[in-house]
């Protein structure tokens, strides 16, 4: 029998229709498939936002376990966080007892939570916590000097302009007692290399001395220029360290750097790589000056001076025809003091003790051998770093240390400083009210954060990274 027209027509049209829709639909289907795929496997998918909604709690509740230790040691010692062996005993007493299974390294600072293998660096100074890192993962560079990798000399592409937001820093005349002095970051243009490590932050040496601008400040000699920072009189003795950071924290600004930790390289950070340790080397013994001498001062009379020493000394100076004026005795303790003689037979002034030394690297003594290694060889790369080898470096630079050089009838008070290959004191103020001035460049000393990282280059240079 055979089909109208009409019939073949709606079958046709019947079988177009199916076609179409089946298409669109697969069409529909595959769009839909690769959202849900894209919402399940994306950055922002539904399973990483799940599976960083499970860390973030995760990392929550054992910066809060931490937190609560914290304080819970603070607590049971009446808010005085100990250090070392003792605050590492004292946390995980706090979480054994709150039901953490964690572990405390031996100064304390970092927490490993078994579980997660998250390991934790609380600072006991601040009670803040940084973290969390994988056990086992990239190391800081507070490890990787621990472990002997990274080494004292090693250079570290630190940039301290790099984040900064102060160009430049002044020193006032009113506090170093000469002069208004400007420092400006720009101008620096040299490297660092690493001094050393505290409480686990790596400290970095600017390679090159730093200054204040301006003529006045600056000193032409064998081809080399300088920029002196000046100090002066009892103002510049007494401001000296806290003038000498302030300056240096203009180098403290850069990426991953700790600015308020940042200071002037100091005495001890050179006698820790030297070697050399004062109570032991006993300079000037015998001597008024002898390190770590007691000397009394004591007016006798209406011009005259008594003076006697823990090692032995005594003497008596009439100063009655001298130009110096001894009749007013000036000191320094927290703050300067003096004392007028009133002429009576005896009166007490004040006892001093003598921190007055000076040496050379090689020798740890104050007899210059450049071919000695008593210390450190003068070819070593810590001599380079410290001490120089060119006129350039020798010049030397400011350490943020005071000390005080005691005698028979009078006392100095000095500033440590480095200078053509030896560590010594110029003084800027004696007991007998007279003030002095000198100048030296200065080298900033910069703390890197605990967390960061480093890699070490084919050229040796390490590079930081979080």
């Amino acid at each position: 029998m055979k089909e109208s027209k009409e019939v073949k027509r709606i079958k046709k049209g019947k079988s177009g229709i199916t076609l179409i829709a089946l298409v669109i639909t697969i069409i529909v289907l595959l769009i839909l498939a690769g959202i849900s795929i894209m919402m399940l496997t994306g950055d922002n998918s539904i399973l990483n936002q799940a599976t960083n909604a499970k860390n973030n709690t995760i990392e929550g509740q054992e910066k809060e376990a931490i937190n609560v230790a914290y304080h819970g040691v603070l607590t049971d010692n009446l808010g005085s966080p100990k250090t070392g062996a003792k605050w590492k005993e004292e946390l995980e007493k706090q979480f054994e007892k709150n039901g953490e299974e964690a572990t405390v390294s031996s100064d304390g600072k970092k927490i490993t939570f078994r579980k997660t293998q998250h390991v934790y660096t609380l600072d006991i100074e601040r009670g803040t916590i940084k973290g969390p890192k994988v056990a086992g993962g990239k190391s800081t560079l507070a490890e990787l000097y621990e472990s002997g990798e990274l080494k004292i000399g090693d250079y570290v592409n630190y940039d301290a302009k790099t984040g900064a937001t102060q160009a430049t820093e002044t020193s006032n005349q009113t506090d170093n007692g000469l002069a208004d002095q400007q420092f400006v970051l720009s101008n620096y243009t040299g490297s660092w290399r690493v001094l050393g490590a505290e409480n686990g932050q790596v400290i970095l040496i600017a390679t090159d001395n730093v200054g204040p601008e301006g003529e006045e400040f600056t000193l032409e000699e064998e081809g080399h220029t300088y920029k002196l920072y000046y100090l002066r009189g009892r103002s510049g003795y007494q401001n000296a360290v806290s003038e000498l950071k302030k300056v240096c924290q203009l180098y403290g600004q850069g990426q991953y750097a700790d600015k308020a930790k940042t200071r002037s390289v100091n005495i001890d950070d050179i006698n820790k790589i030297t070697g050399y340790n004062p109570s032991t080397a006993k300079y000037g013994e015998g001597e008024w000056n002898e390190y770590g001498n007691q000397v009394t001062y004591k007016f006798k009379g209406a011009t005259s001076i008594y003076a006697s020493s823990t090692n032995g000394k005594t003497n008596t100076f009439n100063y009655g025809n001298t130009s110096l004026s001894y009749n007013t005795f000036w000191w320094y303790n927290n703050g300067w003091q003096s004392l007028t003689n009133a002429g009576a037979e005896e009166t007490n002034i004040t006892t001093l003790e003598s921190t007055y030394y000076y040496y050379y690297p090689e020798t740890l003594t104050d007899n210059e051998d450049s071919t000695a290694e008593t210390g450190i060889a003068h070819t070593s790369p810590e001599y380079d770093m410290l001490f120089g080898t060119d006129s350039a470096q020798m010049q030397g630079y400011w350490l943020g240390s005071q000390c005080v050089g005691t005698g028979e009838r009078n006392a100095h008070f000095y500033l440590r400083f480095v200078g053509e290959g030896s560590v010594g004191c110029t003084y800027l103020a004696d007991s007998c009210d007279s003030e002095y001035y000198d100048g030296c460049p200065v080298r900033p000393a910069v703390y890197l954060e605990s967390e960061v990282c480093g890699t070490k280059e084919e050229n040796g240079t390490w590079t930081l990274s979080e």
